[in-house]
């Protein structure tokens, strides 16, 4: 895949000069056939070079006392020199024992074989020359083009990447439940398609409100089961004048967390507002608010909608000003954007330990001190310690959890 552009090529090509760009125009064939007519120029003239002489030489002997020529030396190399510096011996004063060999040419004379010899030798050196730079082009030539291809290539993978983000951003706000401000894209494991989670929230909230109102009812029947009509009404008169307490005696862990989790006298349970005959809310999504501020279990079917309601709990709990942290095995940090989330079982345990520690020293601190619950609670507020943990697939912990102290 040719990853380079126009500019690429452009800034490639104004970094060579003329004789480089030229050759670098060239299809790789004619690359490769004017590399090899180069060589083949190269070695034709480097053999030429290398026979002959390339100019006259003179033989010469030199006659001993005994008359005789001696014509070599001890290496059997014949004494022999160029005319030029024949003639300038022999101005400088020649010995008279020196004569040329007369087995040697006309008067030891012996004429070049190979007067052009110099040309050939700088025709061998400039073929191997021109052969060595224009492999050294190709070279350098395929060098810049890897490094302008790797920079278009982390271009192009930097640009699929940024284009991957925003089309998983753009699918988180193709989903919106008004109801309930939620705002997802759930994918079902089981048959791989997309929920319509409006209508589906919708139909879970009436299902919750009728069986609220059913369980409301069987309670009440309940308590006056065996109760003649004059004593219902006498025990309908009692509830509407009790007025629900305080929790008594030492508060619970959970309540040395959750500054809110009190039940106060203005909240009134299910059955007493059937008894006294007030009128469901018309605010379906009421009984997700009050999730906010107690503790609460919530369990359904494999795509039901427990992890974004979870979420959305997460995100109200935030806003009101708890440190939210969530333990979740199956998911990661994307999952759980502007909370404190752990993902591995190593986090997970961890945070329990540092959970329940927590917890025993606030229940010390609050048991040592002469603060009321109210006092106690706003307290926690003013100092930030609002705190709320909140556990995904905790069904799963005990087979993963090495502590027995810590498997619940």
């Amino acid at each position: 895949m040719n990853y380079l552009t126009d500019k690429h090529k452009q800034l490639s090509e104004s970094q060579q000069s003329g004789l480089m760009l030229w050759f670098g125009q060239l299809p790789m064939d004619k690359k490769a056939v004017a590399i090899g007519l180069s060589l083949t120029v190269g070695i034709s003239s480097a053999a030429m070079a290398w026979q002959g002489t390339s100019s006259d030489r003179i033989y010469f002997c030199v006659r001993t006392p005994q008359k005789t020529l001696v014509c070599q030396d001890k290496d059997n190399r014949p004494f022999r020199m160029t005319p030029f510096y024949w003639s300038q011996w022999k101005s400088e004063g020649m010995p008279p024992q020196v004569v040329r060999d007369p087995a040697m040419g006309v008067n030891g004379l012996v004429k070049a074989t190979n007067p052009y010899k110099a040309f050939w030798a700088f025709g061998g050196f400039l073929g191997f020359a021109l052969a060595g730079w224009m492999l050294r082009h190709c070279q350098y030539e395929e060098k810049q083009k890897a490094v302008f291809e790797d920079i278009a290539q982390k271009r192009d993978t930097a640009k699929a990447e940024m284009a991957a983000r925003a089309e998983l951003l753009d699918s988180y706000r193709d989903v919106v439940i008004k109801e309930v401000e939620l705002q997802a894209d759930l994918d079902l494991i089981a048959n791989d398609r997309t929920v319509d989670i409006q209508k589906a929230e919708i139909y879970a909230n009436t299902e919750i409100e009728v069986t609220q109102m059913e369980a409301s009812d069987a309670i009440f029947e309940a308590q006056t089961a065996g109760m003649t009509e004059e004593q219902k009404a006498e025990y309908i008169k009692t509830l509407r004048e009790m007025k629900t307490p305080y929790l008594q005696g030492s508060q619970t862990l959970q309540g040395t967390i959750d500054p809110n989790d009190k039940v106060t006298g203005g909240e009134q349970p299910a059955f007493r507002q059937v008894a006294e005959g007030i009128a469901p809310q018309e605010n379906k999504t009421a009984w997700v608010q009050n999730l906010i501020k107690q503790t609460a279990l919530i369990w359904g079917n494999q795509g039901g909608g427990k992890s974004w309601l979870a979420r959305y709990v997460a995100k109200k709990k935030k806003e009101a000003g708890y440190r939210v942290i969530v333990l979740d095995p199956d998911s990661n940090r994307a999952e759980w954007k502007g909370v404190e989330s752990y993902h591995s079982w190593e986090d997970i345990e961890q945070q329990i330990r540092d959970y329940v520690k927590e917890l025993e020293e606030r229940l010390k601190t609050f048991n040592n001190s002469s603060y009321s619950e109210d006092q106690w609670r706003q307290k926690l507020w003013s100092e930030g310690k609002a705190l709320s943990l909140i556990c995904e697939e905790v069904t799963t912990y005990s087979d993963f959890i090495k502590c027995n102290d810590l498997q619940y």
